[in-house]
């Protein structure tokens, strides 16, 4: 269950990994505008560097790595509604993009 609110302005990848709690929905993008329909392999390149996922997890930085977090995007199901695969996205907390938080997740006091 998700609160609804107002979108938060594009920021960083860094700023999602410090803010943004676990169970949040989050819209990524590399800036591009979305081509027209007709451009059926741009359209798809567009797709996949363009869309929202859930948060899922966050990794701690190292000496050696920078923190990471992880945006389930997508299932594929069958028809009997088992889930087959799921997808992910792990973004570096230095990565280029543009995100926004779209929703955050219902806390337990709303959820009573």
């Amino acid at each position: 269950m998700t609160t609804s609110h107002s979108p938060s302005p594009a920021s960083t990848a860094q700023k999602i990994f410090d803010d943004a709690p676990i169970g949040a929905l989050i819209r990524f993008s590399d800036g591009t505008p979305r081509p027209p329909e007709r451009f059926k392999r741009k359209l798809s390149h567009w797709n996949n560097q363009n869309g929202t996922g859930r948060l899922t997890e966050k990794t701690a930085a190292s000496d050696r790595y920078p923190g990471t977090f992880t945006l389930h995007v997508d299932d594929i199901t069958s028809k009997s509604g088992v889930t087959l695969v799921q997808f992910y996205r792990t973004y570096t907390a230095d990565s280029d993009g543009i995100f926004t938080i779209e929703s955050l997740p219902a806390t337990e006091a709303s959820a009573a």
